[in-house]
């Protein structure tokens, strides 16, 4: 299976990958993929409460910064479209993926999804 990085000539990144979250025009912290496809999210402080990805805010509110794999996977599943999505095989075509992947559509797509604001500037 061909992922984000085999697809865009990159077969496994020699360093992690770091990317600015954005919402809107706020810089809501670092999102990090490394060549093992783990990621890390570090949010900063004192962001905005409707700026704060609903899936991660309970923690958020709650005072963790720091979100691992598990947790921002869980939104970026919310964020990307359903391997059900009719006229899906076209959608890995143009990301150049064989086989349905989250976190290489959501890359792919530099986490712009639903119009809701969010998206990943390359650092």
């Amino acid at each position: 299976m061909k992922n984000y990085y085999q697809s865009h000539g990159n077969n496994s990144p020699e360093t992690e990958q770091s990317y600015y979250l954005n919402y809107k025009d706020t810089k809501l912290g670092i999102l990090t993929v490394n060549k093992e496809r783990e990621i890390l999210l570090k949010l900063e402080d004192n962001i905005e409460p409707l700026e704060v990805p609903f899936e991660l805010l309970k923690a958020y509110n709650q005072g963790q910064r720091v979100f691992h794999t598990q947790d921002v996977m869980r939104w970026i599943k919310e964020r990307v479209v359903p391997s059900s999505r009719q006229n899906i095989d076209g959608i890995l075509k143009q990301v150049g993926i064989d086989k349905y992947d989250e976190l290489s559509i959501f890359l792919y797509a530099k986490g712009r999804f639903n119009f809701d604001g969010y998206y990943l500037e390359s650092i």
